[in-house]
């Protein structure tokens, strides 16, 4: 659209060099266009907000290009990585008699752990009532245990360098700490309230133990640089754990990491107040390497496939047809890319408009083999996925995501989907996990974050899914 307006004005230069001008410049074609994308940003405001200043929508880090923090599709797991065995009757009695008979006192972090990729189960929701200061009502200490953390960015050594108090002195305990120099906070989805019990089976198989996990998740190109949880008596973050190896508790064990938290708070008043026993067995969770299947073990392909290896991330896209009365799904068109020196390649995965609209100058309806009003993979219609095409950028223009060219034309006018920092986007950079919204559905009816993303870009919203309001 900027560029529209600068040929726009430099014709209005020129025609007051000249006695007459023609309709010939676009002026009034570019008018058109600003229309159409005027309307749409004035529907997209009203249904998700005002997009934070700082709102990139995908496409400004390289990371955000791929899986980051929570992997919540477990039943696919198997497909990549070697899944852990859930956790036993018998380790969870060892892991906690463990934690139960052996007093840190004084200790905040005991041991340290450093992966990237890693599985988290639970182990033990602790049972041991408490009492604030003020003498109010017993309750159960991990039921105010929330949102399990993890610091990602660093190691533990880089942790502590970051957030020393006071020059050295150490780190400001049990308060909440904002990301410095790339260390962030990271939340584990479904660990809240010191529990997570949920279960789910692997895809194409039979719904039995041997194929059932319970209470996990996995973390991919995320850390372990320090753990932390929320206490909702004194609203702080509390990273006062300890880490025992699994082969300390029992030989059977070995392998796994086992990390255990002593709850406390330390608010201002005394009903916020609440004495440690320093027994880390108030919330216990089990730690181990994400290790990938084998290559002679490959692992068995989804129904529909998968992008192939090497594609970086998932463009979901709005054609510009969403108003105030209609939903935006985001599925208008969907394709997978990567990018390698000038060339990206595009693996289209649905089309859910109808209207006339491009990917890199090839029609994705064309490219479906279907006709222009029928929608693709949107569960109205499905059809057979095509081979990925090639596309190379035209010299002088830098080889991104988000300079692979979108236009749809809407009324015989052509406008180009965008993603300007800060401005409202008709075209979002995900994960190639991220599914796509089911045709006549709201992305907020799938997605209920994704209002929270738009005006916050750090939050997570891809994690918390209703998979009724997705394709497949």
């Amino acid at each position: 659209m900027k560029q529209y307006l600068m040929t726009g004005i430099a014709a209005i230069a020129m025609c007051a060099a000249f006695t007459s001008c023609s309709h010939d410049l676009g002026f009034e074609q570019m008018n058109q266009e600003e229309a159409i994308q005027s309307k749409y940003e004035a529907a997209f405001i009203k249904a998700f907000g005002q997009p934070a200043p700082n709102q990139d929508w995908g496409f400004g880090t390289t990371t955000r290009g791929i899986t980051r923090g929570e992997y919540a599709d477990a039943n696919l797991w198997y497909q990549t990585y070697k899944v852990p065995a859930n956790v036993t009757a018998n380790e969870k009695k060892l892991v906690t008699d463990y934690f139960t008979d052996h007093l840190f006192v004084n200790q905040y972090r005991i041991n340290n752990i450093d992966f990237t990729d890693f599985f988290v189960y639970q182990v033990y929701k602790g049972e041991e009532t408490y009492t604030a200061k003020n003498n109010g009502a017993p309750f159960v200490g991990s039921d105010k245990t929330n949102h399990l953390q993890t610091y990602v960015g660093g190691t533990m050594e880089q942790f502590e360098e970051k957030f020393q108090n006071g020059g050295g002195s150490g780190i400001t305990w049990g308060n909440k700490m904002e990301e410095v120099g790339g260390i962030r906070r990271e939340h584990m989805n479904n660990f809240n309230a010191g529990d997570n019990q949920n279960e789910v089976y692997w895809d194409k198989k039979p719904q039995t133990d041997e194929y059932k996990i319970v209470g996990a998740m996995l973390m991919v190109n995320s850390g372990t640089a320090d753990f932390s949880y929320h206490g909702s008596e004194d609203s702080k973050y509390h990273n006062t754990y300890v880490i025992i190896p699994g082969e300390t508790i029992d030989s059977s064990l070995k392998g796994f990491w086992y990390v255990g938290f002593d709850y406390f708070a330390d608010g201002q008043n005394p009903n916020q107040q609440v004495d440690r026993d320093w027994q880390f067995n108030d919330w216990i969770v089990r730690i181990s390497p994400a290790e990938k299947v084998g290559e002679d073990t490959p692992p068995t392909p989804p129904t529909p496939p998968t992008p192939p290896t090497g594609y970086q991330g998932r463009i979901m896209a709005e054609d510009l047809n969403a108003n105030e009365s209609s939903d935006f799904d985001f599925n208008d068109v969907v394709f997978d890319w990567k990018i390698e020196g000038n060339v990206a390649t595009i693996q289209l995965r649905a089309a859910g408009g109808t209207l006339p609209l491009t990917v890199g100058g090839e029609e994705v309806h064309d490219k479906f083999k279907v006709s222009r009003n029928t929608m693709v993979n949107t569960g109205v219609k499905t059809v057979e996925y095509p081979a990925p095409y090639t596309y190379t950028f035209p010299a002088g223009v830098a080889a991104e995501a988000i300079n692979i060219p979108i236009v749809v034309t809407k009324g015989g006018v052509p406008a180009e989907l965008t993603a300007e920092m800060g401005k409202v986007a008709s075209k979002i950079n995900v994960s190639t996990d991220t599914k796509w919204v089911k045709e006549w559905k709201d992305i907020t009816q799938a997605y209920p974050n994704f209002v929270g993303w738009v005006a916050d870009p750090e939050a997570e919203w891809t994690s918390n899914y209703n998979s009724a309001f997705l394709f497949q």
